[in-house]
């Protein structure tokens, strides 16, 4: 930034500079999280496609040796921050009445089914011995 001769200018420049810099550290108290909402749709996006990789790989093959899918499955961004980074989904299956709920952790590879008698969420092996 150049500077006029005329120092009555450089005090208005210096003002309006002044203030904008106030504005902005203002607006930034404000609202923290306005930087951090786009890191965190990122990190949700990419455990988002994590999500739906590990559902493909593991979920899917291991109902279908027990079972007949009657419909795809959909899956729901339910995460709200990067620690608690978990997502819901439903799949309906033709030997059950009801959609199988489970529960997707992209961080620990972890699948997580609803137990339609206990109303618990177990394993995804454990609730296939049952």
């Amino acid at each position: 930034m150049q500077f006029v001769k005329d120092p009555r200018k450089n005090k208005r420049i210096l003002l309006i500079v002044g203030i904008l810099t106030i504005a902005n550290l203002s607006i930034m108290a404000t609202f923290p999280k306005l930087k951090l909402v786009t890191e965190q749709n990122v990190h949700t996006k990419c455990h988002f496609n994590q999500a739906h990789q590990l559902i493909k790989e593991s979920l899917l093959p291991l109902l279908k040796t027990k079972y007949t899918l009657s419909s795809d499955y959909k899956l729901y961004n339910n995460a709200t921050t990067q620690q608690n980074c978990c997502f819901s989904g439903t799949l309906q299956l033709k030997q059950l009445n009801k959609p199988l709920t489970f529960k997707v952790f992209p961080k620990n590879e972890q699948i997580l089914i609803l137990d339609s008698e206990t109303k618990q969420f177990v394993s995804l092996k454990s609730w296939l011995d049952q």
